[in-house]
């Protein structure tokens, strides 16, 4: 893939050894699949691979297992994973929760937090703003919008000043309700109740506000909250410029319907 990802800077992100590109299976033991991810202790071999890593804090020596991106393991007899810097910060930015067996968060986020500074700096990324808004669409390309959505939400935790994470997360998640099952809805709808008041409309992002404003709207309809749904309508019904965002609206308002392919948004390209 072309772009800020692809061309680290060889002073801070050194080209990374294919130490785990294959099946290793003396430490296989050891590495812990969960959730498309590989965690593997951070170990001498890991160091190789990545020699610019921090040392370990002494109270934790150890107890550190870094998140790289699983790769695909034919055969079953083991598990492979991509040893480098694009690879590790993936998984950071999807995995932060640390939401694996024997992972500890209070151990491992201030570690992690550190390398995706480094992995900015690395990779000329001017601020975390910019590291989660360009991560994750380059997640959402490669791996879909689930993965990409997991990373905004670390994105909102790390920076959480910034609308543009939360309008790309509500983006994410409306892609999730339009494609997924509907037994998923009422979460996903809530966490775009929860989310959308915080965003800050700013003029360049209007085409993404708009996009905001309808799955704001069709969520509080999914959580059968009709009548803050027609309110929502009646305060934003100016900002929708589409007369077919429009349209629709009001057919699901009147009906009380929520069809998703009624509802879709095209200019979203979702995945």
């Amino acid at each position: 893939m072309s772009g800020i990802f692809s061309n680290p800077d060889e002073e801070v992100l050194h080209e990374a050894i294919p130490i785990y590109r294959q099946r290793n299976h003396q430490l296989k033991k050891k590495i812990m699949a969960y959730n498309g991810v590989a965690w593997v202790p951070l170990s001498n071999r890991i160091r190789e691979a990545l020699p610019w890593l921090p040392p370990e804090p002494p109270e934790h020596e150890g107890s550190i297992f870094l998140p790289f991106m699983k790769m695909e393991n034919d055969e079953g007899d083991g598990i492979s994973c991509d040893p480098s810097e694009r690879s590790l910060m993936f998984a950071i930015m999807v995995h932060y929760p640390c939401n694996a067996p024997l992972i500890t968060p209070g151990v491992i986020q201030p570690y992690m937090r550190t390398l995706l500074t480094m992995l900015a700096d690395g990779f000329h990324i001017e601020s975390m703003e910019e590291l989660f808004g360009q991560g994750a669409a380059a997640i959402r390309t490669e791996y879909g919008q689930s993965l990409s959505r997991l990373a905004l939400k670390t994105g909102m935790e790390l920076v959480p000043d910034s609308s543009g994470i939360k309008s790309d997360f509500i983006l994410d998640t409306w892609c999730r309700m339009q494609n997924g099952d509907r037994e998923y809805w009422p979460e996903l709808a809530g966490d775009v109740v929860e989310v959308f008041p915080l965003i800050e409309m700013e003029d360049d992002f209007n085409v993404a506000w708009q996009a905001c404003i309808l799955t704001y709207i069709v969520s509080l309809a999914i959580l059968d909250r009709w009548g803050d749904a027609e309110a929502a309508y009646t305060k934003h019904k100016e900002a929708l410029e589409d007369p077919e965002d429009q349209d629709r609206m009001d057919w699901m308002l009147t009906s009380r319907q929520i069809d998703m392919d009624r509802l879709a948004q095209p200019a979203l390209n979702c995945l």
